[in-house]
């Protein structure tokens, strides 16, 4: 009878201490990109538990009422957090990372410790998830975002700008770690010179304000992040087979020593890009779109303390292969035989401190632009067309980030920049060009009934070359937020300076050009949910962007010359969907974009342009893309949407590219054999086999197919 009571209250304790205890299935997520973070580790008491590569951890507690912190979360480059009772119930819990000193939009609810609430439309992409298992190329993923479209001059390796919310190549500034990369010449960046394998991640900072970037930074900022060496030795090998004679692999080894970590980049890729396009109901096979190009690179990091590191980081770029004019028929396809060939140089050296109260960069970095174009067929002066450039650039930046108060944060800078250029064309140019900028964050409302907080921020920076007056360009916005939602306004000033181009080309570059001049809008709401099973990320917003004193080459007598006689009026609306399973595995991401580009002044008498649409520009776009997966394998689809365009100012009838949708899959399956991690992909791009141009007189290609394999230690 003993032993029957004994039992019976043994069982009771259990069922007690059984529904006390329960299982919370954690998921931990960076807090700039809201993805999961793997590897993340919780210390409670004597206990140690990490998150997998979806970012889950599962952890058993004892519910006690009493008990607020259960323990304390770290990961390195995340300053550490305690796990409350709270971010438990919430099964949700995001890290800030100390890695990057730009100051990004944060997913979730913010307190005054995060970054800056930058009241404008900015999107962190992480290419070391799964975006960068699709097999797409940087041009190809910055496609897929919102207020950008991609001018592609056709097949892999071939020319791929980037106009941001209807502004020019030229007004769209590219940073490489906030390293400027578009031509002093030209005032454009190639996309297709750039690898998404070596990349980590980037920002896209849309708007003209000036809170990030000066001159070339009308329609926004993109900011590429390279992949840092690694904590443990590895390497990494892919090959890579495609249509039309493209090939591509590279190799990739993290080597560290103590506190010395390196990392040592190769690639290559070539290809024949032949295919046939259809002219007047005929097949006509498409010439002098071959290519072929390497890149090298270097890496160095070094802690010197917890807090303290120094990197270093060089590359070398070679690219030649065909330069081919706009296809305009069979006949006049011979005549494609013009060539070019780059070799650019990029090197820079930075130190960092950060602690939890601010942080200190200190970047200097030179880059070298090398480049030939031989036109066989075209003779000037009876000798034939061959022009040969050489630009070189150095910067010192330094960056400091300050938390003066729970409710108050400043970011400022100093920047200097030593330019010069040589080419036939244009003789021997210099130029220097100071900056400096202020940006401020001030909290001025925080756990409001209905309002989480509201941040007020202001901010100005200051430019100059020394051949211009200082141009002060002023922002201001207010930021607000809740629980699971967040709204801005901003309106700021920004500009562009001309380029040794538009200054000095013989004949007809116009030393006395102004600088162009832009004001620009935007407000926009976002809403976040994270339940148990899905994250929902909905964005919506709309701006307005004017831009005077556009630098436009006009035809005088036989030459042609730039006159500050332009302006364009850019105004649209973006949305954006992304929903996703807590697994990570399971995803829907809808992207959609209307914008209206549009010269918003006479430049002559009787001008009937005013009010026309701008050349190869969209007025609508949209992109959906499905990924999900099972066991080993990972798919994905995507689907993309652009309206017709106007090849020419005129938009006449004549002159209209037609809208086109084009789609995409993927497959990868994962492997391990003896420690190595290998993948295996096949990819169909075009899969309806469509026929269009984005860009006139550049058929883009056919259905084609791909298949890689990698190797990862």
């Amino acid at each position: 009878m003993n032993k029957i009571i004994t039992g019976i209250l043994y069982l009771i304790i259990l069922f007690y201490v059984v529904q006390a205890k329960d299982k919370h299935w954690l998921r931990v997520s960076d807090m700039w990109s809201g993805k999961p973070l793997p590897g993340v580790c919780l210390i409670s008491g004597k206990d140690t538990l990490c998150t997998n590569n979806r970012g889950l951890m599962a952890i058993d507690v004892f519910l006690e009422k009493e008990k607020e912190i259960y323990g304390k979360l770290f990961k390195e480059g995340y300053f550490p957090l305690n796990l409350t009772r709270q971010a438990l119930q919430n099964r949700n819990v995001y890290l800030l990372p100390v890695e990057t000193l730009e100051a990004i939009t944060v997913v979730a609810s913010a307190e005054a410790q995060e970054p800056l609430a930058i009241p404008a439309h900015i999107s962190r992409i992480d290419f070391t998830s799964g975006i960068k298992k699709s097999g797409k190329e940087l041009d190809q993923i910055l496609a897929q975002q919102s207020g950008i479209f991609i001018k592609s001059y056709g097949a892999y390796g071939q020319l791929q700008t980037i106009s941001l919310r209807g502004m020019s190549a030229s007004q769209t500034q590219v940073l490489f770690d906030g390293v400027p990369l578009n031509s002093m010449q030209l005032g454009s960046v190639n996309l297709a010179e750039y690898d998404i394998r070596n990349l980590k991640s980037m920002e896209i900072y849309r708007g003209g304000n000036a809170l990030f970037g000066g001159s070339g930074a009308i329609g926004g900022v993109v900011n590429l992040h390279p992949l840092l060496p690694s904590e443990k030795w590895g390497y990494r090998i892919q090959y890579r087979q495609a249509s039309f004679g493209n090939a591509y692999y590279f190799t990739d080894f993290n080597i560290p020593i103590g506190r010395f970590k390196q990392r040592f980049f190769f690639s290559r890729a070539h290809g024949e890009n032949r295919y046939q396009t259809i002219d007047k109901h005929q097949k006509v096979w498409l010439s002098n779109r071959d290519f072929e190009n390497r890149r090298l690179e270097y890496q160095t990091r070094f802690q010197i303390l917890d807090r303290m590191q120094f990197s270093s980081y060089i590359s070398s770029y070679k690219y030649k292969g065909g330069s081919p004019k706009p296809f305009t028929g069979a006949a006049m396809e011979s005549s494609n035989q013009a060539r070019t060939a780059t070799d650019h140089t990029l090197g820079k050296i930075k130190g960092e401190y950060f602690s939890k109260k601010g942080s200190v960069l200190f970047q200097g970095y030179f880059r070298n632009e090398w480049m030939s174009y031989l036109d066989p067929l075209l003779i000037i002066n009876q000798k034939t067309l061959h022009n040969l450039y050489f630009n070189q650039e150095q910067g010192l930046q330094l960056r400091i980030r300050r938390l003066f108060s729970a409710d108050f944060l400043v970011s400022s800078g100093l920047e200097i920049t030593w330019q010069k250029a040589y080419g036939n064309s244009i003789g021997l140019r210099k130029r220097k060009k100071f900056a400096a900028y202020f940006i401020s964050d001030y909290q001025v409302l925080k756990k409001q009934r209905f309002v989480g907080s509201a941040h007020l921020n202001g901010s100005v920076r200051i430019e100059k070359y020394d051949f211009q007056k200082a141009f002060l360009l002023p922002a201001v916005g207010i930021t607000t937020q809740g629980q699971h939602w967040e709204a801005f306004f901003t309106s700021g000033k920004n500009y562009r300076a001309p380029t040794f181009n538009d200054l000095y080309w013989r004949p007809g570059g116009n030393p006395n050009l102004e600088v162009e001049k832009s004001l620009n809008n935007e407000a926009g709401i976002r809403y976040h949910s994270s339940g148990k099973f899905l994250q929902w990320n909905i964005f919506a917003g709309v701006f307005m962007n004017r831009v005077q004193n556009q630098i436009q080459w006009l035809p005088k007598g036989t030459l042609w010359e730039p006159e500050n006689i332009a302006a364009v009026f850019s105004r649209g609306l973006e949305w954006e969907i992304h929903l996703c399973h807590v697994n990570q595995i399971h995803q829907m991401s809808i992207n959609y974009t209307y914008g209206r580009s549009e010269k918003d002044k006479a430049t002559i008498t009787g001008d009937h342009t005013v009010g026309h649409q701008l050349p190869f520009l969209p007025r609508e776009q949209w992109t959906v893309i499905l990924q999900s997966g099972f066991d080993k394998f990972r798919f994905g689809l995507q689907s993309s949407h652009s309206s017709f365009r106007y090849a020419s100012l005129e938009n006449e009838a004549q002159d209209i590219l037609p809208s086109f949708t084009t789609a995409s899959f993927w497959v990868h399956m994962y492997l391990k054999f003896f420690r190595q991690k290998v993948m295996l992909g096949i990819a169909t791009n075009n899969l309806f086999n469509k026929q269009y141009e984005i860009v006139k007189g550049y058929p883009m290609p056919p259905r084609n197919y791909s298949f890689s394999l990698q190797i990862t230690h």
